[in-house]
């Protein structure tokens, strides 16, 4: 009997102990189960943190580049606005160059036409005076020629006057001459009468 009880309790009690050690190999299972799931669980974390850190950083370099970009963006609209200002610049010294040269050009066209001008009236005075030259020659021409013809009709008349009197002078003569012969005549008469 005390050995059935003993083989009764020492069954029990290898049961007890497979039992504790079915308990701690459970326990064993669920403790390395929780420290898989743990181990997992961490690995998700960690998986999801360096995922976050790689989106952070993709992020990081997407905004690096876009801000790079707008600097680019910047930079570029920058150039074109100073090249723009510049053709500007440019555009404007060439018009007021152009401005200045019509203006240089008016007045140098102006200073042309004044000279003309001037030459056209100098040449106008000139031939003016050359006109008036040449009808003061003509008028003093004329009054030579006037002086000669009356010169010649002096002459004319002097050397008229001057035959008029030596016909004259040759018809007293002859007068004269008669009214001695007549005398002469008349005396050879009257001494041949006595």
């Amino acid at each position: 009997m005390d050995m059935v009880v003993l083989g009764v309790i020492g069954e029990v009690l290898v049961l007890g102990k497979i039992a504790d050690v079915v308990v701690l190999g459970t326990i064993a299972e669920v403790v390395v189960l929780t420290m898989i799931i743990e181990a997992v669980v961490l690995r998700a974390i960690t998986e999801a943190v360096v995922l976050m850190v790689i989106t952070e950083v993709v992020i990081l370099a997407v905004i690096t580049e876009a801000v790079v970009l707008t600097l680019i963006t910047e930079t570029v609209v920058l150039g074109v606005i100073t090249e723009t200002v510049v053709l500007a610049l440019i555009t404007e010294a060439v018009v007021l160059m152009v401005i200045t040269e019509a203006v240089v050009l008016k007045a140098n066209t102006e200073t042309v036409v004044q000279m003309v001008v001037t030459e056209a009236v100098v040449l106008g005075t000139i031939t003016e005076a050359v006109v008036l030259v040449t009808i003061t020659e003509m008028v003093v021409l004329m009054a030579n020629s006037e002086a000669v013809v009356q010169m010649v009709i002096t002459e004319t008349v002097v050397l008229r006057v001057i035959t008029e009197v030596e016909v004259l002078g040759a018809i007293t003569e002859a007068v004269v001459l008669t009214a001695i012969t007549e005398a002469v005549v008349l005396g050879v008469i009257t001494e041949a009468v006595v």
